[in-house]
């Protein structure tokens, strides 16, 4: 049978072992969270990009008629 100090000593290890779970979920989620705006930074900035693209056609499609 185990002795008194170590069943306490493994109770604070699977509390530590608890804790340092929760730690790394919350970590996760974080990590998780700035991907998710990372991507969605990426999205708004390739619309952007994409709508200036289309800009600049429309522009260049008008110096060709004035240029007729």
């Amino acid at each position: 049978m185990m002795a008194a100090l170590e069943l306490v000593n493994l109770r604070k290890d699977r509390v530590a072992v608890r804790a340092e779970i929760e730690v790394s979920r919350s970590e996760r989620l974080a990590y998780e969270q700035e991907g998710i705006q990372t991507r969605e930074a990426l999205a708004r900035s390739e619309a952007y990009c994409r709508a200036l693209e289309a800009r600049v056609a429309v522009l260049e499609t008008r110096v060709r008629r004035l240029e007729w």
